[in-house]
């Protein structure tokens, strides 16, 4: 249990420090499934 929670503070802190970069990756996440997804059913 106190790896995991270790673990968790260790990316929540990645998390705040690398903020843009999380929010863009998550962005760039979504148009590709986007992508796959309509473009699978056209």
């Amino acid at each position: 249990m106190i790896s995991f929670k270790a673990e968790f503070w260790r990316q929540f802190y990645l998390y705040k420090r690398y903020l843009f970069n999380y929010i863009s990756e998550f962005f760039l996440l979504i148009l590709m499934f986007m992508a796959i997804f309509w473009g699978g059913s056209l």
